[in-house]
């Protein structure tokens, strides 16, 4: 679970779970912009990037808060 904060509408959230699920490894994407929580779901944690998810939102504009 991350919180994020730039996420201000239901496009922003599609955006991010369109591009976090093309990660290798993520299973599944949740994100909720009021909250600006992005929950990730995988089955192989051992192997999932983290950096790679927070460079991703990085790049699409938005910043990572904490990692819950």
């Amino acid at each position: 679970i991350l919180k994020i904060s730039g996420m201000s509408c239901t496009g922003c959230e599609n955006r991010v779970e369109n591009v976090l699920k093309n990660i290798e490894n993520v299973e599944s994407v949740n994100a909720n912009y009021n909250t600006g929580i992005v929950e990730i779901e995988t089955n192989d944690i051992k192997n999932l990037n983290i950096d790679v998810i927070k460079e991703t939102l990085e790049d699409l504009g938005y910043d990572i808060l904490e990692v819950l």
